[in-house]
């Protein structure tokens, strides 16, 4: 994974910062006991201070929404020449967090961010877009995941997810 990284010319972080979309944490290998569902992440508009700002999105009781809002920090690790690393708070309050970008799918609508965790661990979650989050990831994407996060899986997005952030926006 960092030596040669398999899916290099997929490491664009830019891509996260580019969408409009809603996207959900499809399934991740931590956390797995935790209650939050529909965690998703939207960008606001415009950039402020040449920060983007991202809403984080999750429910416990699929009845009330949290939400807050994050600036999302860039970065670049060798060998990358762009961006490949984001960073942001997942908790209100709480300290950056920093992803790498494993793999963006070639439509942007499948993302796979790896966190390294104390002991070697990789800490994974998949997103996708809200178009595509009711269907199963591309394969690529989903050979990203499997490849590179073991253990076993959470799946914190539920059908009703979007029509709670549908409800919470009227």
């Amino acid at each position: 994974f960092r030596r040669r990284p398999r899916f290099k010319d997929r490491h664009y972080a830019l891509d996260i910062i580019r969408n409009d979309d809603t996207l959900f944490v499809k399934m991740r290998n931590f956390a797995l006991q935790s209650p939050w569902r529909c965690i998703a992440m939207k960008r606001t508009d415009p950039p402020k201070h040449g920060l983007h700002f991202f809403t984080l999105f999750s429910t416990q009781d699929f009845k009330k929404m949290e939400t807050f809002l994050t600036p999302m920090h860039l970065s670049t690790t060798p060998p990358h020449r762009a961006p490949n690393v984001v960073s942001y708070q997942i908790e209100a309050g709480g300290p950056r967090t920093h992803y790498k970008v494993l793999f963006v799918d070639n439509d942007r609508q499948c993302y796979v961010l790896i966190e390294n965790q104390h002991k070697g661990f990789r800490a994974c979650q998949l997103l996708q877009t809200s178009y595509t989050v009711d269907t199963v990831p591309p394969l690529q994407c989903l050979t990203a995941y499997q490849n590179n996060c073991p253990g076993r899986k959470q799946f914190p997005y539920d059908s009703r997810c979007k029509d709670l952030m549908r409800k919470m926006s009227h």
